[in-house]
């Protein structure tokens, strides 16, 4: 549960900080992609899930989570 709940809190921080973020035209990706503020929750969402499964990192944490039960 702990880990479920961090994960998902990445994933809409991250989510967040990609949809909000201006590149050099000013305007923020949501506006410049159609269908970026679709799209992007479940591309953060698989690169974290990238990271965790194949790269090992945010192992860690999760070992922890399912120690502490």
């Amino acid at each position: 549960m702990l880990w479920d709940n961090y994960f998902n809190e990445m994933t809409n921080y991250a989510t967040k900080k990609v949809l909000t973020k201006k590149p050099s035209n000013g305007q923020t990706w949501a506006q410049r992609l159609a269908g970026a503020d679709v799209m992007t929750k479940y591309h953060v969402y698989c690169i974290l899930e990238a990271l965790r499964l194949e790269w090992g990192l945010l192992s860690r944490m999760e070992s922890e989570a399912f120690i502490s039960k």
